[in-house]
């Protein structure tokens, strides 16, 4: 009798611990977007900085070719902050109509 009491006393505190820490990561990441959308907010396309998947959409190519062509080209634009990576637009901008202007 004592031990289902306390299993279930358990139970509800891990899953009001649960729920406190999943609205804080909530809030947290809200945030985060939040500041993001304000930093972009004004500048000029060149300051904006991408990361792989909306790179990838705003060229309409996947990932996995970005990847590729990163790999091909060493003058690809990628910048490095610890295991993120990040491309400025105009820089991808200004490589895709050179690599266009190449082939023609």
């Amino acid at each position: 009798m004592q031990n289902n009491k306390l299993h279930y006393h358990f139970s509800q505190f891990l899953n009001e611990y649960k729920t406190q820490i999943s609205e804080e990561v909530a809030t947290s990441v809200i945030q985060v977007l939040g500041k993001r959308i304000e930093l972009n907010k004004g500048q000029s396309h060149d300051e904006v900085f991408l990361n792989s998947t909306e790179a990838a959409s705003l060229f309409k190519i996947s990932k996995s070719q970005i990847n590729k062509l990163r790999k091909k080209h060493s003058n690809f634009p990628v910048i490095k902050i610890g295991a993120a990576v990040r491309f400025k637009q105009s820089a991808l901008e200004l490589f895709f109509n050179e690599l266009s202007n190449k082939k023609q």
